[in-house]
């Protein structure tokens, strides 16, 4: 067993700090938001802007270019003392003050602004050259925060707008989000208003181009918010100040050459902020500009791009830098001309997938030339890729033995980069590549449904708490994964008028129901896609419901809709289609069985409300001779509802079965484990070995291509002995043999003698970290959840190394004790005690109760199980149309898929219980209920349940039962009312229950 230490992690609140997913961390991107504008002007002067368009070009601007929802909306005043009164009734995010026509001085009307909104930030807007020059010689004065020149660009405004809110997000967005920034030193009010709209304009541009290339809305949203910053500076030093702070997060600098250092104009200023910038980082892309051409010569020199201020090209050669220095455009690779300083243009890419492609075929002195450089960093960071472009600067040429080393680092760098994003990410289905394994990818629109939504959290944390890495033994994973989204339900319900031909819903069997769907033809545009998914999924496929009502925290719906497991090898791509097809049909038709409406109906809501998607999801496993099966499967849950000695219920327990899953959720019988004490077996003695363990499995039959799809979703399963499997290689991991001469269990597996599944090869001698894995995925799950969970696994052994599968993460229900419930020990002894229960579960006091339903101790036989179940169902239905709830009492275990272990009701059948009871029997002595949906399905619908066993301790009155007359004497099970409701006393404390009777 090999767990590495040094990849231990802590959760959040362990260490006093708060995990946030990354995307947590960029929605937190750009809090403060310019919502009101305060505008102060002359009519005249609104009249004019609103004409030539500033106003409505920002707003338009606002939802167009950043596709922003809600744009600053602007309120205008005609004077400055009209201003005054308004910032006191009102709440805005900045004022606009024209430069003249206020009715007072605009720098005074910005320090009285300051004094009575203090903080709120005053921009001054001159329309012509006169104020131009005023505003000029006065900008430094306060009160003013930054004066712009509207030169007629209708890009101006939300310049502004953009200048204002970064000035004030920028430190906390480069901490939060790591994002980057552009410093502007220029003290020229004509020039920066000309330059930071081109600047904005690029910007916006550059995310547009981006976008397409992330795999879903919520990336593409992400992306517009980690825009780069702009940062304005008018002075050297803050210029210095700007840099010193931000410089591990800069994308350029764009520096004027004239301006004020140590309080006086400096025509060297540009040069020497250059300098110093240079000196510190020789490769960060810097432009100097001047008025004076003379100036170009020096700034070659220090390695600077050039623009002279006078030139007819100015704007073109200013976007020039932008595009093609700041890597805002194409990146362009370059090649050393040999013996010159002069380099040739051989390829460009567009984007990251371009990029990629040239870098496997370019010559390696074009690899050395711009990782020297750290072009490619730079050009990363341009467009969003931080953590890419973070791991890349570092690397330079000389770090790598040759250029072909260095070309195979980068192009698995972008290899990993993808895949650690696709792991982290739903991929909408316009975006999915399908290169890597493991993908999730959302078919079609709206909601993803609770079971999906869980497992795409559960493979977040994956990655998050890099449990790979931890556990370098073991393969963790989420298998393949597409989910067609509600929207399709929608569509399907509508297309094939559904609603209409079940009008009369309670008149239909499952089977008609069935029928209907099954006659419904799904969209062109979603077959389409099915095919797609095809060509890539080729292993056997689990088709599982993913409903909006699914896996919440109150009703978990556990196993209430179907689960379709198809062979996925039809020789045809059409046939494979068409049986995808038919599975995901019976899995939307499965939301108006009887079962489910019933169990809707129980949780107050409405078929109506229901909306379904569909999980299709790789199965986990091995073909051996036709029968396809993972080594072993299990359910895992944080809170033990039965703890052994020494266990507490918040240690947890596993649940482990050969093969499929079914065995475990359908209350079978399993390996149980608690995964703080590994060691601790309940099949420590032959006797108890033989007792408890697994017997059959269940496997996916796949020797035939045509999959028998009906209303019974486990017709393509296969029941067989554990013997059957004796040649698959897959018990040498799990069973034990028994040793007859000795009387004793050899952890060992041999083909002779009765197999007995220990998984001690396993858990035992620790080959491999399983315990050790189970409490972590236990300790992330349930924080992430903030609720006790349980998840669903399958293990191959038969893969390098072995694969761990996490196939769904749901809360766990638990009914919490929201009084002390306690009685006296003479209560306990009382002739008047019906039952008692030291096993049980739910907390409160019942007194309504004047039902009972039991199952007649001397008729009982586990040969006849399910004829009693279609008989509690007859007196079910009684009960239900008189609104009468009872206490149900039957031996071993209730809702069990094997019938020899107990009696395998569903919920329809049990529906209006209140309290269920589960009995020992001296020939009949079965472990209690747990791990199972039907358990989880009791727990969140607030009914009781309790476990009697053979102790001294459990007690139920079977003589007081049978004296009673009946109202339903059926030939197993008989129904009695009493004169006065039943005492029922549930101690979740405890876990202990005690039913009295009042004769």
């Amino acid at each position: 067993m090999n767990v590495n230490k040094n990849i231990d992690f802590q959760l959040p609140h362990q260490i006093g700090t708060e995990h946030e997913l990354p995307s947590q961390r960029l929605h937190n991107l750009m809090p403060f938001k310019i919502r009101e504008i305060l505008l102060v002007s002359s009519l005249y002067d609104a009249f004019i802007i609103e004409e030539e368009g500033l106003i409505s070009e920002m707003v338009v601007g606002e939802y167009q270019d950043l596709l922003l929802s809600s744009p600053p909306r602007v309120t205008r005043v005609s004077s400055g003392k009209k201003a005054l009164e308004k910032i006191k009734s009102g709440t805005y995010d900045l004022v606009i003050t024209m430069s003249k026509n206020i009715g007072m001085d605009p720098f005074s009307f910005g320090r009285k602004m300051k004094k009575t909104s203090a903080g709120i930030p005053v921009i001054i807007l001159a329309t012509d050259s006169a104020d131009l020059h005023i505003c000029q010689d006065r900008i430094h004065e306060k009160g003013i925060d930054r004066a712009f020149f509207w030169n007629g660009d209708t890009r101006l405004f939300l310049a502004i707008v953009k200048y204002v809110e970064d000035k004030i997000n920028v430190n906390y967005d480069i901490i939060t989000g790591n994002v980057r920034s552009i410093i502007v030193l220029e003290d020229s009010i004509r020039y920066y208003s000309m330059f930071l709209p081109i600047i904005y304009t690029e910007i916006v541009k550059q995310i547009q181009r981006c976008l397409s290339e992330d795999l879903n809305e919520m990336q593409r949203l992400l992306r517009r918010k980690a825009r780069p910053k702009i940062l304005l500076a008018t002075r050297y030093e803050k210029g210095i100040e700007l840099y010193e702070k931000y410089k591990e997060n800069i994308l350029g600098i764009i520096s004027d050459v004239k301006f004020y250092k140590n309080g006086k104009l400096d025509k060297n200023a540009g040069h020497d902020f250059i300098e110093f910038v240079k000196n510190d980082n020789e490769n960060l892309p810097t432009l100097l500009q001047s008025s004076d051409p003379n100036n170009r010569k020096r700034a070659e020199k220090i390695n600077s791009f050039f623009i002279y201020k006078n030139s007819s090209t100015l704007l073109q050669d200013f976007d020039d830098f932008l595009m093609n220095r700041l890597g805002f455009g194409d990146f362009i690779f370059l090649k050393p001309v040999d013996g010159k300083e002069e380099t040739i243009e051989i390829a460009r890419a567009s984007n990251m997938e371009e990029f990629e492609k040239i870098m496997q075929k370019i010559p390696g002195e074009s690899i050395r030339y711009h990782a020297d450089r750290n072009d490619f960093s730079n050009w990363l960071m341009a467009r969003g890729e931080f953590n890419l472009a973070s791991l890349l600067r570092p690397k330079k040429a000389n770090d790598f033995i040759d250029l072909d080393e260095n070309r195979k680092y980068l192009i698995e760098i972008f290899k990993e980069t993808r895949r650690k994003k696709q792991l982290k990410s739903v991929t909408d289905f316009s975006q999915q590549t399908f290169e890597f394994d493991n993908s999730f990818t959302k078919i079609s629109g709206d909601s993803l449904g609770g079971k999906a939504r869980g497992i795409a959290f559960i493979r977040s944390l994956i990655e998050m708490y890099n449990l790979n890495k931890k556990y370098n033994d073991l393969h963790i994973v989420v298998p393949r994964t597409g989910v067609i989204g509600t929207e399709e339900f929608d569509n399907f319900l509508k297309q094939n008028k559904i609603w209409e031909k079940l009008q009369h819903l309670s008149e239909f069997s499952d089977t008609e129901i069935s029928d209907i769907f099954l006659r419904g033809k799904h969209s062109e545009e979603l077959i389409k896609k099915l095919k797609t998914i095809l060509m890539k999924f080729k292993k056997p496929l689990a088709v599982r419901s993913s409903s909006l009502l699914e896996d919440s925290q109150h009703h978990p719906f556990a196993g209430i809709y179907s689960t379709y497991l198809i062979p996925n090898n039809c020789k045809t791509l059409s046939e494979r289609v068409d049986q995808l097809s038919r599975a995901i049909k019976l899995v939307y038709a499965s939301v108006f069985y009887n079962q489910a409406g019933e169990y809707i109906k129980s949780t107050s809501s409405k078929i109506e409300e229901e909306k379904m998607a569909i999980i299709i999801q790789e199965v986990v496993g091995k073909n051996h001779n036709g029968r396809y099966y993972p080594t072993f499967s299990g359910v895992a849950q944080s809170y033990n509802y039965y703890p052994s000695p020494h266990q507490k219920r918040g240690d947890g327990i596993v649940h482990l079965a050969v093969g499929l899953g079914h065995s475990v959720v359908g209350g079978e019988k399993t390996f149980r484990l608690c995964p703080k004490y590994p060691n601790v077996s309940e099949m420590d003695t032959p006797k108890s070995a033989f007792e408890n363990t697994q017997n059959r499995l269940y496997v996916l039959d796949v020797n035939t291509s045509k999959a028998n799809l009906s209303e019974i979703d486990t017709e393509n399963l296969k029941k067989i002995k554990i013997s059957d499997i004796l040649n698959d290689g897959e018990l040498e991991y799990i069973a034990s043999r028994y040793d007859m001469n000795d009387d004793k269990i050899v952890d060992e597996f041999s083909k002779k003698g009765p197999q007995l599944i220990t998984f001690s090869n396993l858990i035992k001698y620790g080959s491999y970290p399983f315990p050790e894995l189970f409490q972590d995925l236990l300790r992330i799950g349930k924080y992430g959840m903030g609720s006790h969970v349980e998840f669903e696994f399958a293990v191959d052994m038969n893969t390098t190394p072995p694969t761990f599968a996490l196939l769904q993460l749901r809360p766990l229900v638990i009914n919490k004790e929201t009084s002390r419930v306690k009685w006296s020990q003479e209560e306990e002894k009382s002739e008047n005690v019906l039952m008692l229960s030291n096993n049980s579960l739910g907390n409160g006091v019942i007194d309504d109760i004047y039902d009972v339903v039991f199952v007649k101790k001397d008729e009982f036989s586990s040969l006849k199980t399910f004829e009693i179940a279609k008989e509690i169902e007859k007196i079910n239905r009684i009960l239900v149309q008189g609104g009468r709830r009872y206490v149900l009492i039957g031996p071993g275990r209730w809702g069990t898929q094997d019938r020899f272990l107990g009696i395998p009701v569903n919920w329809s059948q049990i529906s209006n219980i209140k309290v269920l009871i589960e009995v020992s029997l001296k020939n009949f002595n079965i472990r209690p209920t747990q791990g199972t949906h039907f358990l989880q399905n009791l727990i969140s619908r607030d009914i009781g349940y309790a476990s009697v066993s053979l102790s001294e301790e459990d007690f139920v009155d079977w003589n007081f039962l049978n004296s009673k007359d009946a109202e339903h004497d059926l030939t197993f099970v008989k129904h009695i009312r009493l004169n006065h409701p039943l005492t029922i006393k549930l101690d979740g404390k405890r876990g202990r229950t005690l039913i009295s009777k009042d004769q």
